[in-house]
């Protein structure tokens, strides 16, 4: 199924356009996430695929449906437990598995669609958590580049209560972003930890009251969107070029950067507003050609 238009719900995400801004909802009614094993990451591709590619987009929010008949909300309680269950029966059983569930047990190449497929977007992204973010729920918010939480939200590493370790390059993201002792403890415990506790080990940056978080991160999305795109996107690409690279690397890498940039049309519109005191107008860029997990 090819993603063709916004602000249309799909099998297990929604998107919706205003203005500049998209926000990805994970719209499962109980769980957040897929009862369709692959199917979350399939759709979340193609989706990701189709913002990246919209010059008109300048900020993308990922947030989970807000359920008024649960009494606890989730951003995203990870994979279907039940499934990876029924599963390892299975096998332990020594039955075939249908083609299907093959594709599932070999899904590296649908989860890179999924997480990570986030930090490769041109676009700055915000998870504006407003609940539970347990496993892969977690690997979607530490992929964004900013994360805004509800203060009931909770966060869970969880994958060593069921014997796997986080795909979606979750160890990546855990490791890098929140530090290796905190991720070590987070893993290793299978704990829940509460809001401030996540601002406190890095894994998100604000925490609000649930009723403020949708304003408090559109204020944020709509401060971003005034940005030069290409700017934004550069800068976005370096930061994470950075964490891999000595900085004898980037260092060269960054002064091509700004040589391109003080020849485009970007930065002569924002120095000049700069200078004439008033806001900028960008234009809409073209988006990358390119795959960022390609080989």
């Amino acid at each position: 199924m090819i993603v063709t238009e916004y602000n249309k719900t799909y099998s297990t995400i929604t998107l919706k356009k205003e203005g500049p801004i998209v926000t990805v909802i994970f719209n499962h009614p109980k769980r957040r996430m897929d009862d369709l094993p692959g199917m979350d990451f399939i759709e979340f591709g193609e989706a990701m695929n189709l913002i990246n590619d919209d010059p008109k987009v300048r900020v993308v929010i990922f947030t989970g449906a807000n359920d008024p008949n649960e009494k606890r909300h989730a951003f995203s309680a990870g994979g279907n437990v039940k499934y990876y269950y029924n599963m390892a029966q299975k096998g332990i059983r020594g039955e075939a598995f249908t083609e299907e569930e093959k594709a599932f047990r070999l899904y590296q190449s649908m989860k890179r669609k999924s997480g990570g497929s986030i930090p490769s977007l041109r676009q700055p992204t915000i998870a504006m958590v407003n609940g539970d973010a347990v496993g892969a729920g977690v690997t979607f918010v530490l992929a964004c580049d900013i994360a805004i939480c509800a203060d009931t939200a909770r966060f869970m590493h969880g994958y060593a209560r069921i014997g796997l370790s986080s795909g979606g390059g979750g160890e990546w993201h855990w490791a890098r972003k929140v530090g290796v002792r905190n991720a070590c403890y987070m893993a290793f415990t299978s704990k829940f930890i509460d809001a401030n506790e996540a601002k406190n080990f890095g894994i998100v940056h604000e925490v609000v009251p649930f009723a403020d978080l949708e304003k408090r991160t559109y204020e944020i999305a709509r401060t971003i969107a005034e940005q030069g795109p290409m700017t934004l996107a550069r800068i976005k690409e370096i930061l994470y070029a950075s964490m891999d690279a000595p900085l004898t690397t980037i260092f060269g890498y960054t002064f091509h950067g700004e040589h391109v940039a003080y020849l485009s049309d970007e930065h002569a519109e924002a120095i000049s507003a700069f200078n004439e005191k008033r806001k900028p107008e960008f234009k809409d860029p073209q988006p990358p050609q390119y795959d960022f997990f390609a080989p």
